[in-house]
């Protein structure tokens, strides 16, 4: 059976933890990683989204309001 694994910071060492089990009893083992620094260390098949390119200016007002207002923390755990 082939899973998927979503990087998820810290938690990321608990699912590693399960995927090594579960790679051990023949299930194919996928990690989807958007922070390389939370990347599981063992050999499994990673895939990983490029942090974003091009133009995008942090000092342009309406910018800055998109990522404030896109923040999960802020909006759904009032936390900043």
């Amino acid at each position: 059976m082939k899973l998927l694994f979503i990087e998820n910071r810290h938690k990321t060492y608990f699912f590693e933890a399960i995927a090594k089990r579960l790679k051990s009893l023949g299930h194919d083992i996928h990690f989807m990683i958007q922070n390389k620094d939370f990347a599981p260390v063992n050999t499994f098949n990673n895939y990983i989204i490029e942090y974003p390119k091009g133009n995008f200016d942090f000092n342009k007002a309406d910018h800055v309001e998109k990522v404030i207002t896109s923040d999960r923390q802020l909006n759904h755990f009032n936390q900043k």
